[in-house]
Order: structure tokens, then sequence, then C-alpha cells
């Protein structure tokens, strides 16, 4: 049972309770206010009793830390500017994802930033469905694809559920927003053999025409097309070649045997030094 103490060289109540460890403890509520010194205590016995239960996270603590400042002084919990928060979250990226990844966060980022302005200064539960929905139409009409738009959109939807999470905002206004329809979508066949001769015969003497090559005989995706080097060709056998390639969207390491066509061209150009 958690009880209240005043102790006779303070003027401040001590709580005492039993901790999450199950050790009794008795701690300075900081404050002399008979009322809101019970209400930190309740706090400090909910939060020891969801530790035993292992159910007690940083957004449960906020949530209730908020109630009692909102119950007693009408404030609440301080949360970092839109701006500050964003900037965490992308140094928090750098740590964990690829560099291309981190750079499309960058950019669709400072381009939401940008967007919103002077609210940038503002906490992030400032900012509603609404902002993001301006945004989001702000983006159609400069002409990118229904399908590029709900990328940006969830990229900019994982930093505000992060803050969700941690329980500096209440909910994640993306949520309210669907999906935007991509009207230009649809199915995608592959290249004929006119077509192929025909992008073959605009792309001659340029660094396209192999890209061309690579990608029609190997099936990689572009981004693996552009960043191959010398080091990628097996020529260790000479009647068969070989990419050895790792893959940019799975990161999987595949190889992949080279058409006489592609290794034609290949063997025509010069190769640099090292990779």
């Amino acid at each position: 049972m958690a009880h209240l103490i005043k102790r006779a060289d303070s003027e401040l109540w001590w709580g005492s309770f039993t901790g999450a460890d199950g050790r009794r403890i008795r701690r300075s509520t900081g404050t002399s206010d008979k009322a809101v010194a019970n209400a930190i205590l309740v706090s400090w016995e909910k939060a020891a009793r969801e530790g035993r239960k292992k159910v007690l996270t940083e957004s449960r603590v906020r949530r209730t830390m908020n109630d009692i400042l909102e119950q007693f002084t009408g404030t609440s919990l301080s949360c970092p500017s839109v701006a500050d928060y964003f900037r965490g979250w992308i140094e928090s990226k750098k740590e964990e994802k690829a560099q291309k990844t981190v750079l499309k966060y960058i950019q669709t980022a400072n381009h939401f930033l940008s967007a919103l302005g002077a609210k940038t200064r503002l906490p992030m539960e400032a900012i509603g469905a609404a902002d993001i929905r301006i945004w989001r139409e702000a983006l159609l009409k400069g002409g990118r694809s229904g399908t590029t738009v709900n990328d940006s959109v969830k990229v900019i939807s994982s930093v505000f559920e992060q803050a969700r999470r941690l329980g500096r905002i209440p909910l994640n206004p993306c949520h309210e927003l669907g999906a935007v329809r991509d009207e230009a979508k649809g199915e995608r066949d592959t290249f004929t053999s006119d077509q192929l001769k025909a992008l073959l015969r605009a792309a001659s003497g340029s660094d396209w025409e192999g890209a061309v090559l690579a990608g029609f005989y190997t099936g990689l995706r572009l981004r693996d097309v552009a960043g191959l080097t010398w080091e990628a060709v097996d020529s260790v056998d000479p009647n068969r070649w070989f990419l050895r390639v790792i893959a940019s969207k799975n990161r999987k390491g595949v190889a992949v045997p080279l058409h006489p066509e592609f290794r034609g061209w290949l063997e025509q150009r010069p190769q640099g030094l090292g990779k």
C-alpha cells in the first residue's frame, strides 16, 4: 500500500511505495502540496505496478506525467518543435538505413518542412491532417505520380508515428488520409525487339547503350545497373562471364550469366584501374 509521509526536517511530502523490483521505496515528491504529492505518488505506484508486469513504456510514463501537469498547472510536457524532431529523426536513420535511403528521407523531409513554413517552430502535436493534405496536393500539382506521392507521405508518416509511439503526440495525423489513386498506373509489358533496337540506336555511343543492354540481358534494376563496376565482372572462365552484384532491393548477392551481346559490348570498352 502506498502512502505519504511528512518528515520532521522537511516541508515536502515523501512517498512510500513498492518498487518494480518488489523493494519498498521512499522518495521525495518535491512538493509541499498534499494533493499534488498524492497524484505523483499514485503515478509512481502505477508505474511500479506496470514495471512488475513488464508493460511499462516511455509512452505510458509521459502520458501519466502529462495528466498530472495538466491537472494541477494547466500545462503539459514540452515537445520538440517540428523542425527539431524531424532533424533528430533523420540523424537516427543515418545509423539504420543505407545512404541512398537517408538521402530520400532528407529530400522528402526538407520539402515537407518548407511547405509548413513558420509552423516548423511549433510542437509536433500542432500539425494536423489538413497540413499533410495541403502538402500532398502540392506534390500532385507539381506533377508527381500518385505512387511517388504515397511514398513521400509514408516517409512523413513514419516520423509522426514514432512521435506517437513515444507519447509525444496523441495521434498520427497522416493516418487520417487515404492513399492517392495513381491514374497512370497500369500493367507494364516487356520491350519488344523493335523497341529495344530503337533504344539502342538512340543511345548508341553513350553510357546509356551499355545500360540498356545490361538491363535487357540481366534483368537488374536501373539503380544496380548504374552502380556496376568492373569488379562485378567475373571473367575467370573465358567461356562464361558472370556479373556478381549485391541487389539494392534486398541486399542479396546474385550471379548473372552474361549474354554474348552484352559481353561483346563490354569487351569493346576500355577497362579502368582497380574496380
